[in-house]
């Protein structure tokens, strides 16, 4: 259970709600086929358990990851550091993350 974990998980919810893991998937997500008083109540108890989806587990069922890679001489002086911030920025905007690898 959470107690022993330090991440919340769907499993958590749905054994303390007495649902399912897929109801409680298709809760989070916002799913047509789910009453919204069931949504109400695992919203609720995710927000209560501090639940984050996992990043990665979703990139996997989804093909993509939304990162974006970028390798860069090296991170001395102004330009470099000035271009990985601008990068950053709109990628965040989009719903990227940045991995930034300098190779020096």
């Amino acid at each position: 259970m959470a107690a022993s974990r330090q991440k919340t998980s769907i499993r958590d919810i749905a054994q303390l709600l007495g649902l399912s893991t897929s109801t409680v998937s298709r809760g989070l997500a916002d799913h047509k086929d789910i009453s919204e008083a069931t949504k109400e109540r695992i919203r609720q108890k995710a927000q209560e358990l501090n639940y984050r989806p996992n990043q990665l587990a979703a990139a996997l069922r989804k093909g993509h990851s939304k990162t974006l890679g970028v390798i860069v001489p090296h991170i001395n002086g102004y330009f470099f550091p000035a271009v990985m911030n601008g990068i950053e920025k709109i990628a965040t905007q989009e719903g990227f993350t940045l991995m930034m690898c300098p190779v020096e």
